[in-house]
């Protein structure tokens, strides 16, 4: 019995003539822009659509996206080393790039104090922040030793958004 492939043959998965006849040969932050707003126009306009569907559409066709880069990478990163730094392909700029190292320091024991100090110090500033997000609704408040604690101020937040759950698999 000959063994079936997982996968029929397919296109490719982002074909570049779609990409090319979206945003032209010469792709910019503000082709991309443009093309996004030609998109919404009609449904912001109220014309057609459903903004909800949209919005969910958008997301899932992202999670798409970021689920291609994410395993395209390695081999795209095997063949932007092929081409000199600073190198363009439809007018996007390209070169491989190292992050920044990351170092440990827990096996220094100097360093293991002061940290378990600073551990300490953000465990008592932490109790004094939710001291003062209390404060908030009385406009101010005491602790034990009559020590004024100030309601604590608004820096940002309270932003709405729209949480999307995709499940993993069909039987979720």
């Amino acid at each position: 019995m000959d063994e079936q492939e997982p996968f029929p043959e397919q296109k490719p998965v982002i074909d570049v003539s779609v990409v090319t006849s979206m945003f032209g040969d010469q792709i910019t932050k503000q082709s991309i822009k443009d093309v996004a707003i030609n998109v919404i126009k009609p449904l912001i306009s109220g014309d057609i659509g459903n903004c909800l569907q949209t919005y969910i559409h958008a997301k899932v066709l992202s999670e798409y996206i970021s689920e291609i880069v994410d395993r395209v990478k390695p081999l795209a990163l095997d063949e932007a080393n092929n081409y000199p730094k600073g190198d363009t392909m439809n007018n996007v700029g390209f070169s491989v790039v190292t992050s920044a190292k990351r170092y440990t320091y827990d096996h220094d024991k100097v360093w293991s104090d002061l940290n378990d100090k600073l551990t300490e110090i953000k465990a008592k500033m932490k109790d004094r922040e939710d001291l003062m997000k209390k404060a908030i609704d009385f406009g101010g408040a005491a602790d034990d030793d009559g020590v004024e604690i100030p309601p604590a101020k608004l820096k940002s937040g309270g932003t709405e958004s729209i949480k999307i759950t995709i499940p993993r698999d069909i039987n979720q």
